[in-house]
């Protein structure tokens, strides 16, 4: 395996690991301990769709040797992983939001959604972590010249 091979192998986990460093551990501390919690969390979002968007173009890419596909594939599919996560997220917070609507009771209200919207970050988080350790776990085996353990 050449060291070129290496490089664009070892991007596409990168980029997994750039986009979870900055747009889901770093901007989220940021935007709760500002006054601008919507406007960084709406760019930390699209930026991350960004993200998710070049790596599926990479992914997808036919030019490249297996090598270098294989490991682009595996960084699509774990931020693929992030992206259901998302989904998950969203559904918590609609229920929340839903339940919430129901109330005539703004005490209540506000009950159910200080409830609910802690909840829904926790599939985000608990996917970022597991996707993390299993990010770091690929790009050993890229450095090393071997394909992606693609079980997970």
């Amino acid at each position: 395996m050449n060291e070129e091979h290496q490089k664009r192998a070892l991007l596409g986990h990168q980029l997994v690991m750039t986009n979870i460093s900055i747009f889901h551990l770093l901007l989220p501390i940021v935007a709760f301990s500002t006054g601008y919690l919507n406007e960084i969390m709406i760019v930390s979002l699209l930026a991350s769709l960004g993200f998710a968007l070049i790596l599926a173009r990479g992914a997808r890419e036919s030019t490249c040797p297996e090598f270098v596909s294989a490991h682009w594939r595996q960084a699509w599919k774990r931020n693929r992983y992030i992206l259901m996560s998302y989904l998950v997220s969203a559904s918590v917070m609609g229920l929340g939001w839903v339940f919430s609507s129901t109330q005539t009771d703004p005490q209540m209200k506000k009950i159910l959604l200080t409830t609910f919207i802690p909840m829904s970050v926790v599939p985000t988080l608990l996917t970022v972590i597991v996707v993390l350790v299993l990010q770091t776990m690929t790009m050993a085996r890229a450095q090393q010249g071997l394909l992606p353990n693609n079980k997970i």
